[in-house]
């Protein structure tokens, strides 16, 4: 998950073709290629979006990682995620 501005644009002749494009969409891809395989994270978050979430969220860091087309490392995150029998068996996002 990645967080970021991003355009919305319109393509082709069909008046659905739409695709959302920019910086955050492009992280965002890579980092779902990361999550379950290079990352032991089914979820990854980027830093910006870490720090957005991480008042409700516990996150944990996953090192830095290189992104194909972007220059530098991007520090990763990935969710806790914790089972818990207290709601019925619904798993929670323990958030401390």
């Amino acid at each position: 998950i990645a967080t970021g501005r991003v355009t919305l644009s319109h393509y082709g002749v069909r008046q659905d073709s739409m695709a959302v494009i920019g910086d955050a969409t492009n992280l965002a891809f890579r980092l779902a290629g990361l999550a379950n395989k290079t990352l032991d994270a089914p979820i990854v978050l980027c830093e910006h979006t870490a720090r957005l979430v991480r008042p409700r969220l516990a996150v944990i860091s996953l090192g830095s990682v290189e992104t194909k087309g972007r220059t530098g490392c991007e520090e990763v995150y990935g969710l806790v995620v914790r089972s818990t029998l207290e709601s019925g068996g619904t798993p929670l996002l323990q958030s401390d």
